[in-house]
């Protein structure tokens, strides 16, 4: 009997020791790679769920640079309606000047010689301002953006067409002057009403960048939770695993031992 009961000693020390080795080998892996393997090998599902997070992570990241290029496009419309506000400003002036009664015809077509090289250079800037060769201010459309990773999340943003909806002036005489006088004025509540607009556009992408990072930032620590490794939590087990380890030797040599002893007793 005193046999039977060493060598089942020995067995379960040596199942002990190995069952500790293997532990460790766990936990030097997760350690090593900054994953938690054991939990993904153990849970099929905590995997899905951790893929599933990697993936809303990455839809979040890309709308967020989709917004980053909606903003992108807004500045660069409006820094070519603001040259254009500049241009329609001075044909203003222009106009004012010309419409005065003291100037002549020839003063008058001096002054319409800028004004036609200022609407030269706005039709030049209305034609060559656009994102990515999509128009900013010769179409009516709509720019639309994918701004959030699922189907519904879009934003559109109004553009206009202002080859058309601006109105050329001619101020080489006094009529014709005073009529520029009213015809520059609207054309620059055309040009404010459009910066306006994108101006709240811009705010609004802005707003979304910010809110898209924060979530993709949750999302990220939510998803790591679930598929890294707690380092604090793998260096205790590190230490438990390693006393047992030990422990599970001393004990395997000492069951070694007694079971020797006794086969010596009864040879």
């Amino acid at each position: 009997a005193s046999i039977s009961a060493g060598g089942v000693g020995a067995i379960q020390s040596v199942n002990l020791t190995e069952k500790s080795q293997q532990t460790l080998k766990d936990v030097f892996r997760e350690l090593a790679t900054g994953l938690s393997t054991g939990k993904m090998a153990d849970s099929a599902a905590q995997l899905a769920i951790a893929e599933r997070f990697n993936t809303e992570v990455e839809g979040v990241n890309q709308a967020t640079l989709n917004v980053n290029d909606g903003v992108a496009a807004v500045q660069i419309a409006d820094s070519g309606l603001e040259q254009i506000q500049q241009g329609q400003q001075r044909l203003r002036e222009l106009a004012i000047q010309s419409a005065n009664g003291s100037l002549t015809d020839l003063d008058r077509q001096a002054l319409q010689a800028e004004a036609s090289q200022i609407q030269e250079q706005n039709r030049s800037i209305i034609s060559s301002t656009n994102y990515n060769d999509i128009d900013l201010l010769a179409t009516n459309d709509k720019l639309t953006l994918q701004t959030g990773p699922e189907s519904g999340n879009q934003t559109s943003i109004k553009l206009t067409d202002f080859s058309s909806s601006l109105t050329d002036v001619d101020i080489s005489t006094e009529a014709g002057a005073q009529a520029a006088v009213i015809t520059t004025m609207s054309n620059l509540d055309q040009v404010s009403t459009a910066r306006a607009e994108l101006g709240a556009a811009e705010s609004g992408l802005e707003t979304s960048a910010s809110r898209l990072s924060g979530l993709s930032e949750a999302l990220s620590v939510t998803g790591s939770r679930i598929h890294n490794a707690d380092i604090a939590e793998q260096s205790t087990k590190l230490i438990t695993a390693s006393i047992r380890a030990q422990a599970n030797v001393a004990i395997q040599a000492q069951a070694n031992l007694s079971s020797s002893r006794v086969h010596q007793l009864v040879q």
